[in-house]
């Protein structure tokens, strides 16, 4: 499965995170490879009513209702169209992610490439856990992907490699070849 995380990128916002939604739907019924965007809270209504795809949503802070400036609550969110996020109180983490700091953006290294190890180790401790692994941080090839499945990974996450690209299409794809 590969998670991509839109953060805050112009091509990952408004209408182009629509567009970008579209291009990962197609892809992800055409190789039947499990892919979840994960996107900004202010996106989640629109981009749940455009797809088929599960959608995840970057951020909500666990506050009530009341002065908290700034403040996203799980409420808004499930007010924005994201009913599914309710169940988020009654279950307990399905996922752990990984991402070594110093190499989340890197255009040159991977965590599959420059940590494995660290990969090994993220493993053991989340099947200590009962959690599946996601791992990330310059992840942009199929070898990263394989690697990292290989290390015990369940799946990857990514950003920039695809939501800022040219032509995400073509390097999800890309991605996609470490699956298969």
């Amino acid at each position: 499965m590969i998670f991509i995380n839109f953060k805050t990128y112009q091509k990952g916002t408004g209408s182009e995170a629509l567009g970008l939604i579209k291009i990962l739907e197609k892809v992800a019924q055409e190789s039947q490879i499990k892919i979840i965007p994960v996107v900004q809270a202010t996106d989640i209504k629109e981009v749940v009513q455009t797809t088929t795809l599960e959608v995840w949503t970057q951020h909500t802070d666990f506050v009530q209702f009341g002065a908290h400036t700034g403040a996203i609550l799980p409420e808004a969110v499930f007010e924005d169209g994201a009913e599914e996020l309710r169940k988020v109180f009654e279950l307990k983490p399905t996922y752990v992610s990984y991402e070594p700091p110093e190499l989340v953006g890197s255009k040159t290294t991977s965590v599959a490439q420059a940590q494995p190890e660290v990969i090994v180790k993220a493993v053991e401790e989340a099947k200590a856990n009962d959690l599946p692994l996601v791992v990330g941080a310059g992840i942009k090839s199929a070898q990263d992907v394989r690697k990292s499945i290989e290390f015990g990974a369940v799946g990857v996450a990514v950003a920039s490699d695809i939501v800022a690209s040219d032509d995400p299409e073509k390097e999800l794809k890309e991605l996609i070849r470490g699956l298969e």
